[in-house]
């Protein structure tokens, strides 16, 4: 992310990778999820995403 974004937009992005990862799991059980290559991936990486935002957030 820009070092310039504001904190809003940096709380819109952590908001809307939260929202994308509870609607991917919302009818998934945990063994699905266990064994989706993808489901996985796409969650770590939503939660690096939202870490690196988190990260550039003014304390």
């Amino acid at each position: 992310m820009a070092a310039s974004k504001a904190p809003r937009i940096r709380l819109l992005h952590i908001r809307d990778e939260i929202d994308g990862v509870m609607a991917a799991l919302r009818e998934t059980t945990y063994e699905e999820y266990r064994r989706s290559y993808v489901l996985k991936r796409s969650t770590e990486r939503a939660i690096q995403i939202i870490s690196e935002a988190a990260k550039a957030l003014p304390e």
